[in-house]
């Protein structure tokens, strides 16, 4: 829910309202569903308010992955092969028309018992996605997608899940900085890390950490063309890491 400054150009009403239309067009049981967008008095409030008016995910039933995460209870093979099909799916389904969400990262990505959904297209692009402006959260965004009129597709979407996979192993981002600037410099300019540099050698699941840190690395390339080239596939090696 945002405040609305007033007038029809009002940045905020735009991107509210267009990350509401956007995720109506994608009725996917991995992503989190919008049923419509309103602009309304809050309280004593003055002025108006943009509300998505969204599907009701449950926090105890359906925690997002950041306070699992903060928890140290992401350290699951199964959790996290699961969580990297599910977000693949709805990341291919979206691709479909051209929708990508840009903004992968723990906070939008929701955990249930048997299911898990993701949310927040407020940075997606629906027409043809050619990246203008730096959009989504440094922390997990690819190098493409920190550069201007880079076009960006699942590819992207890959580099920042697998991101993700790494903090949900070693509670650490795979990139850091002082400033924003800092950051995206780094994810532009550093070599991934290692997961083995921050799990214990004697992990019950060192084999499969160690065959996961070479899904990871491929699917960190700086080079789009080197990493896996649908994140399906990319979901596929990661089951192959941690299942088999």
């Amino acid at each position: 829910m945002q405040e609305d400054s007033g007038g029809e150009d009002d940045r905020s009403t735009f991107n509210s309202e267009r990350e509401a239309k956007v995720m109506f067009l994608l009725p996917h049981k991995n992503i989190v569903r919008v049923h419509g967008f309103l602009r309304t008095k809050y309280k004593d409030n003055e002025g108006l308010w943009n509300m998505i008016v969204m599907e009701y995910l449950d926090p105890e039933i359906f925690p997002t992955l950041s306070s699992i995460i903060l928890k140290k209870e992401a350290q699951d093979p199964i959790l996290i092969s699961r969580l990297v099909r599910s977000v693949s799916n709805a990341v291919e389904f979206a691709a479909c028309v051209n929708v990508f969400n840009r903004d992968i990262k723990p906070g939008n990505i929701y955990v249930g018992q048997t299911e898990v959904k993701i949310s927040d297209y407020g940075a997606s692009n629906i027409v043809i996605p050619e990246s203008t402006f730096l959009v989504g959260t440094p922390f997990y965004m690819s190098p493409e997608a920190g550069k201007r009129g880079v076009t960006i597709d699942e590819r992207s979407e890959e580099f920042s899940l697998s991101s993700v996979v790494f903090e949900m192993i070693t509670s650490e981002p795979m990139f850091g900085g002082d400033s924003i600037i800092g950051i995206v410099k780094s994810v532009v300019n550093d070599p991934c890390k290692s997961i083995l540099e921050f799990v214990p050698e004697n992990s019950a699941y060192i084999t499969q950490w160690e065959k996961l840190d070479l899904v990871i690395k491929k699917a960190q390339s700086k080079d789009p063309n080197q990493r896996y080239q649908k994140i399906g596939e990319f979901a596929g090696a990661v089951e192959n890491a941690l299942l088999t």
